[in-house]
């Protein structure tokens, strides 16, 4: 899955950039890039849950690990703040924000109206051969015993159809609120059973039938199903 950056606090990180005026040393950075360095080093992170939720975000271990100054370490953080990715509280500084099962159900509540119309808009105009690499990996796991394997080739195909559903919307402006819901729950870990595994290929499977179709009502609704699906899942485990 998703790459995993070292933890600041282990060893073996990198060592810290020579000052820039020393002899070879390498030509110093813009700060703007300097910022969006730390922000994505931490946004990794933070997406692949190697900075679980709750975790504190140490502006000095931070740039200690990225040799640079805590100043962009605190705009980067200040970013990840508005995108709702990171909470400050004072007298502790920030930490990786820890959504309460009230939040993730409002962000999946925007799902369940974002993106079935973003199917409705996707259906005339999607990637017919995209959408076939996807279905052959669905088909695939399709009534088969369920091993770990299949879980993480499931969510490549999730993620990859939902994308696919999105991109060609061709709107940048749903894709961005999208992009922004989905990594707000990134740190939500459904354990599924095998019968809500093989629920969820069939539901993906229909999902990509009506789009094949260029049914755009059909390819909501089922949409609309699946996702709705998923929640009762998460209301189940909350």
């Amino acid at each position: 899955m998703a790459f995993r950056p070292r933890d600041p606090s282990a060893p073996g990180l990198p060592r810290r950039r020579p000052p820039s005026g020393r002899r070879g040393a390498p030509a110093e950075l813009p700060s703007g890039y300097r910022v969006e360095e730390a922000y994505r080093y931490l946004k990794t992170r933070i997406m692949s849950a190697a900075l679980p939720p709750g975790t504190s975000l140490n502006e000095l271990g931070i740039a200690g690990a990225l040799g640079i100054s805590r100043t962009p370490v605190r705009e980067a953080i200040r970013k990840l703040e508005q995108e709702g990715l990171a909470m400050r509280y004072p007298n502790r500084g920030a930490v990786v924000t820890k959504l309460s099962m009230k939040d993730v159900l409002e962000i999946w509540h925007l799902r369940e109206i974002l993106e079935p119309a973003a199917c409705r808009l996707a259906a005339p105009r999607i990637d017919p051969e995209a959408l076939s690499r996807i279905e052959k990996v669905l088909v695939e796991l399709k009534g088969r015993e369920v091993g770990p394997e299949d879980y993480e080739t499931s969510l490549r195909a999730d993620t990859d159809l939902h994308g696919l559903v999105v991109e060609a919307t061709g709107n940048a402006m749903l894709a961005q609120v999208l992009e922004m819901l989905n990594e707000r729950i990134v740190q939500v870990r459904v354990v599924t059973s095998p019968a809500r595994f093989q629920h969820s290929v069939d539901e993906h499977l229909a999902i990509v039938a009506a789009l094949r179709a260029r049914d755009a009502d059909g390819a909501a609704e089922a949409m609309r199903q699946h996702l709705a699906s998923a929640r009762e899942d998460l209301v189940f485990l909350a």
